[in-house]
């Protein structure tokens, strides 16, 4: 709790904050700022898993591909694709 709990608040306060002002030009232009932030980190992730041999097999590296690929044009939300992506590891492996 100690660890989760202030993060999660933190996080719940902003959201308020943000789902408040969101129709507001610097609220809009934040979030559109932070998606190609989102997306280099991903990306940093795949990379940093495949030279750490994390990405261990051929459908792991697909996998992977594949998720950076759907934030990229796709813009589909991360939080989804990382349930997406729990739900099949767990049917593949």
């Amino acid at each position: 709790m100690g660890v989760v709990l202030p993060a999660f608040l933190i996080i719940l306060l902003l959201a308020t904050f943000f789902y408040t002002y969101r129709s507001h030009p610097l609220v809009e232009g934040a979030f559109r700022g932070i998606r190609p932030a989102v997306i280099g980190l991903i990306a940093a992730t795949l990379f940093g898993l495949a030279k750490g041999g994390m990405i261990v097999d051929w459908k792991a590296g697909i996998t992977a591909t594949l998720v950076f690929l759907a934030v990229l044009y796709l813009r589909i939300h991360p939080i989804w694709l990382i349930i997406l992506c729990g739900m099949l590891g767990v049917l593949i492996y």
